[in-house]
């Protein structure tokens, strides 16, 4: 394997060694840059052009988040892998394709899998362009997702919106119920309802959105909630605080 270039960006001298440590674990990584501020990063990663970039989020100047939206135009950009103590910010994140999110202190089992989901995509070129090409459309994107792009260690899935039945959320990810299966998104479910159809997709309940158009039956419970059986024969919950409305948008109120 060709050496992978890397660039870490992070005003924390020790957090920038931990990850410098963590790469030289594998011999094929290459740390090209290091810096402490964000305030030359857009130019450095245009010098130096890594392959992968590791960036903190809370920065002074501007933030990893900000930095990597002025990366997602680009023709070329790295793969990003935020580094950072504090997870409110997944779902900007996700939205901007960043590859993964790593969470302060990590351990070496979890940065592994995110080097060797790494390699993985980068030995293939067709869905590193896949990856781009999405971060390329999300920036200019302004209607509602048409798909989903999920990644797992060895595999990239695309799942159609429309070949969705349901999404659950499942700790720090989502899953997503489809005709082909049961899949899990690492993203959290607030950010899908807010950039799937709304007129196809409903939140049924804190934990559960729906596809309207696959819902095959509704269920009472014995208190004020309930559940939808969709057509893959699913129970999805639903709280009292969303029935009426779910029964106005299915047409049986």
């Amino acid at each position: 394997m060709n050496p992978i270039s890397a660039i870490i960006i992070d005003d924390e001298p020790l957090a920038r060694a931990n990850i410098r440590q963590a790469l030289k674990q594998s011999s094929h990584w290459h740390v090209v840059s290091e810096l402490s501020s964000s305030a030359q990063a857009l130019s450095t990663i245009a010098s130096v052009q890594p392959q992968v970039a590791f960036v903190d989020i809370q920065m002074p100047g501007l933030s990893g988040i900000e930095i990597v939206q002025q990366l997602t135009s680009a023709k070329s950009s790295p793969l990003v892998v935020f580094v950072t103590a504090f997870d409110q910010y997944a779902i900007q994140a996700f939205e901007l394709f960043a590859f993964d999110y790593l969470l302060k202190p990590f351990d070496d089992r979890r940065f592994q899998q995110t080097v060797e989901r790494i390699e993985f995509c980068l030995a293939n070129a067709d869905q590193r362009q896949e990856i781009q090409r999405h971060q390329v459309a999300y920036s200019a994107q302004e209607q509602p997702l048409k798909r989903l792009v999920i990644r797992s260690v060895g595999s990239i899935r695309i799942v159609n919106t429309c070949d969705i039945f349901w999404l659950r959320a499942s700790g720090n990810y989502v899953e997503v119920g489809h005709r082909d299966g049961i899949h899990l998104q690492r993203v959290q479910l607030s950010f899908l309802e807010k950039h799937l159809d709304q007129s196809q997709f409903f939140r049924t309940h804190r934990s559960a959105i729906v596809a309207l158009g696959e819902v095959a039956e509704y269920r009472h419970g014995n208190d004020d909630n309930g559940l939808v059986v969709t057509r893959d024969g699913s129970e999805i919950p639903v709280s009292s605080r969303h029935r009426e409305r779910l029964f106005q948008r299915l047409g049986i109120a």
